[in-house]
């Protein structure tokens, strides 16, 4: 637990940088010119903290899950990863599930050459927090579409401030067709919430919430909400607060699920 703790001290401090940084540099570039000794760091910080900020963020959960439930994340992993890169690469290919859209160099090596390889990562790490915030509202241990469904919700919510953040403020992707949803279109919400159910339906077939009930609910709440901060940090330096209204307001219909279910819960009991 100690190295999930570093790990997750470290993520931190790395998106904090990252939010000081856009929201100092990147909103104001002539202060570039009054720090020379910013410049050399800027031109290198977009590639370097994103994919610092990937690994971390794997190493803190793997960490996590290993130090808990040893080598019985290893399917769901397998799992996460070979769905989400199906998806990515038919995006990126077809425009399918997401839309058209391209990744830029500046997340490193791609699978496929299409497919930056810390992309399928981010959606195992997001993808199994999401599902063990799920897990805690107290659905039945068997398989339940429910919280599948209440999963995915809970993943998509990531993405309301993620797109705009990467794509929209900062060049990681670009898509080839401009949608409303600052640049991003809309099938792409579509796209995240069709490949995060069946990543949510795979873990229920793995019988996921067989083990991970056996993480505290504080663990993954914490490493979300470490996750979340960056691209809610960026697109609040931004201003664009209607993607953090809409953003809250998603999280607001997950901690109604759970009040309801709490009330029924004690009425039952």
């Amino acid at each position: 637990m100690r190295t999930h703790r570093f790990a997750l001290i470290a993520l931190l401090v790395v998106n904090s940088l990252s939010i000081f940084g856009y929201a100092t540099f990147s909103r104001n570039t002539q202060l570039l010119n009054q720090y020379p000794w910013a410049q050399p760091i800027f031109e290198n910080a977009y590639w370097v903290f994103a994919r610092l900020q990937i690994v971390l963020a794997l190493f803190a959960m793997v960490s996590l899950l290993q130090a808990k439930v040893r080598y019985q994340w290893l399917p769901a992993f397998v799992a996460a990863v070979v769905i989400s890169l199906g998806s990515e690469f038919s995006g990126t290919t077809w425009g399918l599930p997401f839309g058209s859209y391209e990744y830029t160099d500046l997340l490193g090596p791609t699978l496929f050459g299409r497919v930056p390889y810390l992309i399928p990562l981010s959606w195992f790490f997001m993808g199994i927090a999401s599902y063990a915030i799920a897990a805690a509202l107290g659905f039945s241990e068997k398989f339940s579409w429910a919280r599948a469904l209440v999963a995915s919700w809970i993943l998509v919510s990531w993405d309301l401030t993620l797109d705009p953040a990467m794509s929209h403020l900062a060049p990681f992707w670009t898509w080839n067709e401009a949608g409303p949803y600052f640049g991003t279109p809309l099938l792409n919400l579509v796209g995240w919430y069709f490949t995060g159910f069946v990543i949510m339906v795979s873990f229920e077939l793995l019988k996921v919430a067989h083990w991970i009930r056996k993480i505290p609910t504080s663990d993954f709440i914490a490493f979300y909400m470490a996750n979340l901060i960056l691209p809610l940090g960026i697109v609040t330096a931004a201003g664009l607060w209607e993607a953090v209204l809409i953003s809250v307001a998603c999280y607001a219909v997950v901690g109604i699920v759970w009040m309801l279910r709490h009330s029924l819960q004690l009425k039952h009991a």
